[in-house]
């Protein structure tokens, strides 16, 4: 993250993440196994991972600047649902409807 100075009154998203000249900007989800703790799964994705929820039915969502993803967590593939727009926000909300 760079630095940055609240702009007072007005609105402000904070920092930003910023590309290292001459490095590749990316991020990394990784499952362990429960009873082994070692690595189960792991997606190496194209921009940082900003926030990720697991929810029952095997999917998991990650958020990402410029994308919001589901995937399988029994394979760790894409399960195709994708949004154009990013989450800008530490987690995203779950919640269960009855």
């Amino acid at each position: 993250m760079a630095p940055a100075t609240y702009p007072n009154g007005k609105r402000w998203l904070g920092g930003a993440f910023k590309v290292i000249p001459g490095t590749e900007q990316w991020g990394n989800i990784i499952a362990l196994g429960s009873n082994t703790e070692k690595i189960a799964r792991q997606v190496k994705t194209q921009q940082p991972i900003i926030g990720v929820l697991a929810r029952a039915g095997h999917v998991v969502f990650t958020a990402r600047a410029r994308a919001f993803k589901a995937h399988d967590s029994r394979t760790a593939r894409s399960c195709g649902v994708q949004a154009g727009a990013g989450v800008n926000v530490p987690r995203p909300l779950g919640r269960t409807l009855r």
